[in-house]
């Protein structure tokens, strides 16, 4: 192998690595909004008194869109020491109402984390069908009372990505690559 073989080799090689990361992000990018959500998103309450709890609650994708969303809920009870238990054993109901249009409610009964770290955490997913202002009024209900709290946020219009062009410009690039590779091959070998 040449000294100018090594050179096409690594250059070839760099640009693979390049390719497949960009076949990674676009992958991730694509992931549905739930698989992303867990555990974190973007604050919208924090610390908020609901009836004899203090609700904290984040939502994903940021900024949300239409098509799937993602809300995680906190519910905690304050002590008489000053700080906060996590409550699991409450009924947390989430209601998205359009602030614009016509559009209906939609109503979500938020599940439950199962012990350990997610004791207090309560997930809900919903399908948006329309950009714009959306109010979420978030309802929890348990053994020492009831509380709400709201918040608003906008909701932008989807994005898609078309798969087919996509696997087509892929397809495109590593044909190119591999007849570029071939060629500088080709002309090293007749020098």
């Amino acid at each position: 192998m040449g000294y100018t073989d090594g050179i096409q080799c690594g250059m070839i090689q760099r640009m693979l690595r390049l390719l497949a990361r960009t076949i990674l992000l676009l992958v991730l990018l694509a992931m549905p909004a739930s698989l992303w959500a867990h555990g974190g998103g973007t604050p919208q309450l924090t610390d908020v008194t609901a009836g004899p709890y203090r609700l904290f609650a984040w939502t994903n994708p940021e900024p949300w869109r239409v098509g799937e969303v993602h809300l995680t809920v906190a519910v905690t009870l304050p002590t008489a020491e000053g700080s906060a238990v996590p409550v699991s054993d409450a009924q947390v109901q989430v209601t998205l109402q359009p602030l614009a249009g016509q559009q209906a409610e939609t109503l979500i009964l938020a599940g439950r984390e199962q012990g350990g770290a997610g004791a207090g955490f309560y997930e809900a997913d919903a399908d948006l069908p329309a950009a714009g202002p959306w109010e979420v009024e978030i309802q929890v209900s348990g053994p020492d009372g009831s509380g709400d709290a709201r918040f608003t946020i906008e909701a932008q219009t989807a994005t898609t990505l078309n798969w087919t062009s996509i696997g087509a410009i892929v397809l495109v690039a590593s044909v190119i690559l591999a007849l570029v590779a071939t060629r500088r091959r080709q002309s090293t070998r007749q020098a």
